[in-house]
């Protein structure tokens, strides 16, 4: 998984419908060979090497390293970043894991079946088979690795590497001495996790960390179109496919919980599924720069009801107190010009860009362009469109004043638009103020940990976040503002 390339789908002979027995195996091509995955064949024959030790001299510190980290590590070292980001390939950490899995302790236990339908190299069902009885004998273990868990990666080698994994946490927890009593794992294995032979029939827990690579989706959904996280539409359809009641535990990239444009995506989901729980998480690791989320669903019935349970994907940022939200006060946009695709025509006009107008200043002055398109009538606020989550204390806000004496100006698309309904100026340094309050910053970073700050959210915005006193706003009207 991962958000910081785009692929682009190509080579299509047919055009694709989608419906909810199809299989949308298309979104998952990438133009960077698996072949670039040759290199991890190394690993994989370290792990053959390991198992076929006896009991007696398996190394338990060399064994849980090989069922943790370890075969990230291998990957990272031998994979080039491009190959991993290009095919989507990012394993889940131990903390991550066990945040998604622990949910699920007592529905395994009872020896429920599992899979993983994007299982790289087997983290999250070596998780869970962790979670198995300790009651259990050594044939049970085996017996229920064996026919109740299933595993399915594109990638043939991340597949061999799960199966071997799998086989050593076997080797470790049934204590198993000999390679011809563990099982080949037939159930683990290369493909596409949305091929039609891909049966979700029987499932009762689905594991997923689906890909997050930005794609061109192949034609038009009923959720969007353009550019896309894997992430959507793979969560979507491993949704439709599985059986009524069947529980699926994901990690998923944050702009699907608050970014904007997932929110027919969120929509759709909601009529597929029961969502039992959210809970954002922050940074995927640290080598990951992309922030994400646990959901946990359960599937409803295979009816497909016309109104769907709505949810509030970011509960903890409601309230149910009175207090006024930023888009009560002011309007916000997004500015217009689009420098590499507007041409430099029309009226030479005052021109705001994110280096030209200093953080926390009041603006007075700026260079000229000509531009043929909406302009914006100063006094108002700017942001920074650019806000990833704060990694480090600070403000996730970066606001300046754009002063009146600049009129009309045309305003960038990298900076947000804050404008009091009242046009005042005072209003505008009463909002700053505001705006660049620690809670502020608390609330975004709960809201929305995208690395670009939506209208939506900023509408949303509670003006009584202010942790001074003396600007505390429980108001009726933006001039009660001190």
């Amino acid at each position: 998984m991962a958000a910081l390339v785009t692929i682009t789908i190509h080579g299509r002979s047919k055009s694709l419908r989608h419906s909810r027995n199809s299989s949308p195996s298309l979104y998952l091509h990438s133009v960077i060979p698996t072949d670039a995955f040759a290199p991890y064949s190394s690993y994989n024959d370290e792990l053959l090497t390991i198992l076929q030790e006896t009991e007696t001299r398996l190394d338990s510190t060399a064994v849980a390293a090989h069922l943790d980290g370890m075969a990230y590590q291998r990957l990272r070292r031998g994979v080039s970043v491009q190959a991993r980001r290009a095919n989507s390939t990012f394993f889940t950490g131990t903390q991550l894991r066990t945040k998604l899995l622990s949910p699920y302790s007592a529905l395994l236990k009872r020896g429920i079946s599992v899979m993983d339908p994007a299982c790289g190299a087997g983290d999250l069902l070596i998780g869970a088979i962790s979670l198995l009885p300790k009651t259990w004998t050594s044939s049970q273990i085996i017996d229920y690795v064996d026919r109740s868990v299933f595993g399915i990666d594109k990638i043939g080698i991340l597949a061999e590497v799960a199966r071997n994994r799998l086989k050593l946490a076997l080797k470790a927890r049934a204590g198993i001495d000999s390679m011809q009593n563990i099982p080949e794992l037939k159930n683990i294995r290369q493909g596409d996790g949305l091929e039609k032979n891909a049966n979700y029939s029987g499932i009762r827990l689905i594991l997923l960390n689906p890909p997050f690579a930005r794609v061109s989706l192949p034609e038009p959904q009923s959720w969007g179109e353009g550019l896309a996280s894997q992430a959507a539409p793979f969560t979507l359809e491993v949704l439709r496919r599985s059986d009524s009641g069947t529980r699926i535990a994901t990690v998923l990239p944050d702009v699907l919980r608050s970014g904007s444009r997932y929110a027919r995506w969120r929509a759709e989901v909601e009529q597929v599924a029961k969502i039992i729980r959210l809970e954002p998480v922050g940074l995927f690791d640290p080598w990951t720069d992309v922030d994400v989320f646990i959901a946990h669903f359960q599937r409803k019935t295979n009816h497909i009801t016309r109104h769907a349970e709505k949810h509030t994907w970011y509960e903890r940022q409601q309230s149910t107190d009175t207090r006024r939200r930023l888009g009560d006060v002011a309007d916000i946009s997004i500015g217009d010009v689009v420098p590499h695709r507007h041409a430099v025509e029309g009226p030479l006009v005052p021109y705001l860009t994110v280096q030209d107008v200093p953080v926390g200043a009041t603006v007075t002055e700026a260079p000229k362009r000509h531009f043929n398109g909406r302009l914006h009538k100063a006094p108002f606020l700017v942001l920074r469109r650019t806000s990833a989550p704060t990694r480090t204390p600070g403000k996730r806000l970066s606001v300046s004043i754009i002063d009146a004496s600049l009129g009309e100006v045309a305003v960038e698309n990298h900076l947000v638009i804050v404008k009091p309904k009242d046009l005042r100026q005072l209003s505008c340094a009463r909002l700053k103020r505001l705006l660049e309050a620690s809670d502020v910053t608390s609330w975004l970073d709960e809201r929305i940990r995208t690395r670009h700050l939506t209208k939506t959210a900023l509408l949303d915005l509670p003006l009584a976040l202010c942790d001074d006193p003396s600007i505390y706003v429980p108001m009726n009207r933006l001039e009660d503002m001190p």
